[in-house]
């Protein structure tokens, strides 16, 4: 969520991901390419629709699909309300 829009728009190479993801503090038990290759799969398991990210295997980035994600972060997610996976109920 952090990628700016022209990443998303023109894909996240799967290095510049794990990169990043060193920073954090996430366990992880298999390559970041296991996870790549089911992010269509692990979205529809998880109810969003229509996905928002797929995985590119030939460019090997993770590209957005979903272009409402942008205008979701500009004008409701940035300032008036936290993510919904944020929110307290």
């Amino acid at each position: 969520m952090k990628a700016s829009d022209e990443e998303l728009r023109l894909g996240i190479h799967k290095d510049m991901i794990a990169e990043r993801l060193k920073h954090l503090d996430i366990e992880v038990n298999s390559p970041l390419i296991n996870y790549l290759r089911r992010i269509d799969n692990l979205q529809s398991i998880s109810g969003v629709s229509p996905l928002v990210l797929s995985y590119n295997t030939d460019s090997q980035k993770v590209q957005l699909v979903d272009y409402k994600l942008l205008f979701f972060r500009k004008y409701i997610g940035k300032d008036n309300l936290p993510w919904p996976w944020l929110r307290q109920n």
